[in-house]
């Protein structure tokens, strides 16, 4: 971001999910990772990178996640802080996290709870805060999978 060698503004990329609780949104998806997970301290960032999908029609989209060997898990308080805005300089560069809030230059959006995507938005704000998994809309992301 800055270096600018990346082209990411004005597309979204979804990074991954963040895990607050076992609760709403999605409570029996963030359920089944904290099984996964064990005793991990939360809220914590998944990468996609780390996951796989598997069928599981007790699942609201009837698929869930498994966690793989060695993906790389997250924790930081941040995720669990109010809605608020950060500048560039303040990411930690090897989680892509702000490390606070109170700049002016990015929106860095949150939850109090449960399971929701991570997703670099076509602004460069970083969002953590909608419960549809499976979002999609008219200014940004088409999701194809093929069962």
């Amino acid at each position: 971001m800055k270096s600018g060698d990346l082209a990411l503004r004005g597309v979204y990329v979804d990074t991954g999910l963040v895990l607050r609780s076992g609760e709403e949104p999605n409570e029996y998806l963030a359920k089944d990772l904290m099984k996964q997970l064990g005793e991990q301290k939360l809220p914590v960032m998944v990468p996609l990178a780390g996951l796989d999908l598997r069928l599981d029609e007790d699942a609201s989209y009837g698929l869930a996640f498994n966690v793989r060997d060695g993906a790389e898990i997250v924790y930081d308080e941040i995720l669990n802080a109010e809605c608020g805005r950060f500048d560039s300089k303040e990411i930690n560069e090897k989680t892509g996290l702000p490390k606070k809030l109170g700049g002016d230059e990015r929106g860095f959006w949150t939850r109090s709870s449960g399971l929701s995507g991570f997703f670099l938005g076509r602004s460069s704000n970083l969002n953590s805060y909608f419960r549809n998994l499976d979002n999609s809309n008219d200014y940004g992301r088409v999701v194809v999978a093929d069962a």
